[in-house]
């Protein structure tokens, strides 16, 4: 054997031994290409459990869970029969292989019920119907893949829906709008998002994407968001006309710049880091709720005008206030609530907000908060919060939305709704006494859909709920759970 041989031997082996000696350090301490190699992981192991979720479990999207109770279908639970108002309807949004007995083509993407759980009016329409050309997004973009997550009835029977994608980017679809008959009026594949609202002239204001080129200069600052796949997740809000079309948009990065509240933004980041400073977020704000502040609101509040606009930023733990007509910043909150959602002005300069992650844990975790805008103090209202609850009674509530919650209020303010939305739940609240007064379980059943354990013939799924609200109109054309 040629002593060259031997040489070039012994110099590979001492290079492969030098290479899994400098990988475990380069692990260990963050040198390169260890966060290459983590990226990489990282991504295998999404693809995997998103191929593990898309092609094996295969569940109906929003199916949360087999149910396990002995509740088969919509299930009430009244717990103040007492106060039972018989006139009280709810409305709720649903999808596909919700309510089959009802719309067994699709499933109902929305409903109307008393409170007994009497379907009084459906809407069938499936996903894939309308969505069967979703060339926007990427991602799993099947029609099933898409679901319904905000909605407004109107009192003539048209229905808003905006709707979002499961493993999609981005995950905001578009919004349409159809009819009592549930035929298609219009739709729009502008990336809308989350829940809207729409005001007394019919402007409909919803969250929305807008892509960016990163990295994105805040301002004149040395402030800069950057992303690691190039393009930023921009939330602005979408002012659209009664058919849907664009009238405006509002970016929330340029009202807080031109506001400044840059630091709602950059609150987490620190400043040992060269300029300019470049902090790394896709999806920076995360606005997850637009309300409209009506005229008859803004006249309580000397914080409110007519017009403007209450928003949730998840990312940013915020409710905060824009003009309509200036487009700055005129009132925030910052840090009294963890990841919340929906955010609702009750008079007299308070809000009602869903406090997805700021409560306690052996009472779920999420909260119902009353939030003061004169000094910033909050309020447990959901679950109660007695000085003399046991922590036996404590363990008793299972309040928790980590994502997602949704608040309705009663017309006259003293009752809520709030969606616990992944456990698929929705719970009236008494606002004064902080009772639970009513109770709904969104389970339909999924037999032939879902498998179902040791082969069992029926099997029923708890579905998320999305959006749960008070619906209290009379001259309302109902077709009572049957489409004409």
């Amino acid at each position: 054997m040629k002593k060259s041989f031997l040489v070039n031997v012994f110099t590979a082996l001492a290079l492969c031994f030098l290479a899994v000696i400098y990988g475990a350090a380069s692990v260990h301490l963050g040198w390169w290409p260890s966060s290459i190699i983590a990226d990489a992981k990282n991504a295998a192991a999404a693809l995997l459990s998103v191929q593990e979720e898309e092609l094996r479990r295969n569940w109906p999207t929003s199916m949360e869970q087999i149910e396990e109770s002995d509740y088969q279908s919509l299930a009430v639970i009244n717990y103040a029969p007492a106060l039972e108002r018989d006139d009280d309807l709810i409305f709720v949004d649903g999808g596909t292989h919700q309510l089959r007995a009802h719309c067994p083509d699709n499933g109902c993407i929305a409903w109307v019920m008393d409170k007994a759980g009497t379907i009084r009016h459906v809407w069938d329409i499936g996903s894939e119907l309308i969505w069967e050309n979703a060339s926007h997004i990427k991602g799993f973009s099947r029609a099933e893949n898409i679901y319904s997550v905000g909605a407004h009835p109107f009192p003539n029977g048209d229905l808003l829906v905006v709707y979002q994608g499961r493993n999609t980017y981005p995950y905001g679809v578009g919004i349409a709008k159809f009819d009592k008959d549930s035929n298609l009026l219009w739709l729009k594949g502008n990336y809308a998002h989350h829940w809207l609202s729409v005001d007394q002239d019919g402007y409909i204001y919803v969250s929305a994407f807008n892509a960016l080129q990163a990295p994105v200069q805040l301002g004149a600052s040395n402030l800069k968001i950057n992303c690691n796949s190039g393009v930023l997740q921009e939330d602005v809000i979408l002012v659209l006309d009664a058919d849907g079309n664009e009238v405006e948009r509002i970016s929330i990065l340029q009202a807080l710049a031109d506001s400044g509240y840059l630091g709602v933004v950059f609150q987490g980041v620190h400043s040992d880091l060269p300029l300019p400073l470049n902090y790394s977020e896709c999806d920076p704000t995360h606005l997850n709720d637009v309300r409209v502040i009506s005229m008859e609101d803004a006249a309580t509040s000397p914080y409110l005008s007519a017009g403007d606009l209450l928003v949730s930023l998840r990312s940013n733990n915020t409710v905060m206030v824009i003009s309509r007509e200036t487009k700055k910043v005129t009132w925030v909150s910052v840090g009294r609530t963890a990841l919340q959602h929906s955010p609702r002005y009750m008079g007299d300069n308070t809000l009602l907000v869903f406090d997805n992650l700021g409560g306690k844990a052996d009472e779920g975790g999420s909260r119902l908060l009353r939030l003061d805008m004169d000094t910033d103090a909050v309020d447990v209202i959901y679950p109660p919060q007695s000085s003399n609850q046991s922590v036996s009674e404590a363990k008793n509530y299972d309040v928790l939305s980590a994502t997602g919650g949704q608040i309705s209020l009663s017309d006259d303010r003293s009752r809520a709704l709030i969606s616990l939305t992944r456990q698929g739940r929705t719970l009236e609240i008494d606002l004064a006494s902080g009772k639970l007064l009513w109770e709904f379980l969104n389970i339909h059943d999924v037999s032939g859909i879902v498998e179902g354990d040791q082969g069992s013939a029926e099997v029923y799924g708890r579905f998320a709920t999305q959006t749960v609200t008070y619906f209290n109109e009379a001259d309302f054309p109902f077709n009572e759970g049957r489409l004409h």
